[in-house]
């Protein structure tokens, strides 16, 4: 890592935070209107199969909090520039220090999709991990059949490197989900 990780990014439409207690009940409300929309991506959303609440908002705090201690992870809630008002997460998954490789995960609350505001925050969050942490692999690993976010990864100049197919379990259990790799390599 070549600088500490920032704890507050910003772009003029939106602001990036690192989650913070506080923050949990705008989560909760965030992932409880964009239910429908998150399950559908099971295969890389899995977590969006459970139930939302305030008690799992706040583990996620809890354990987001843990990850940036250990830099394992550094998740951002992404908030509309101000207001108060949650748009989403972006993160940085999978963190290898030594091979400066990390995975891009990112979700949008489902009544701001379409405004270019997640494309914002994610292209903040891949440049403070080039530049300043010295990231030299990013990889986004979406859904194959999520053409939006197939989408934002093709806008922020990702490469689709390839298509893992039957990678995931979809609609629980029921059916397999191809995954499909894309990746941001520093110059």
């Amino acid at each position: 890592m070549l600088h500490t990780p920032r704890v507050r990014l910003h772009t003029p439409r939106v602001r990036l935070s690192a989650p913070r207690a506080q923050d949990a009940a705008a989560q909760t409300e965030a992932i409880t209107e964009s239910l429908p929309a998150l399950r559908a991506w099971s295969a890389a959303l899995p977590w969006a199969q459970d139930a939302p609440s305030l008690a799992a908002s706040q583990a996620f705090v809890r354990s987001s909090l843990l990850e940036w201690q250990r830099g394992t992870a550094l998740v951002y809630l992404v908030w509309e520039q101000g207001t108060q008002h949650l748009l989403g997460s972006v993160g940085l998954h999978a963190l290898d220090w030594q091979t400066r490789h990390g995975e891009l995960g990112f979700w949008c609350r489902s009544s701001r999709t379409g405004q270019g505001l997640m494309r914002e925050a994610t292209a903040e969050l891949l440049s403070h991990a080039q530049q300043d942490l010295g990231l030299q692999r990013i990889e986004a690993l979406t859904d194959a059949d999520n053409l939006r976010s197939c989408a934002l990864c093709e806008r922020l100049g990702m490469q689709r490197v390839r298509d893992m197919q039957h990678a995931a379990e979809g609609d629980e259990g029921k059916t397999s989900r191809s995954i499909r790799v894309y990746a941001a390599v520093a110059g």
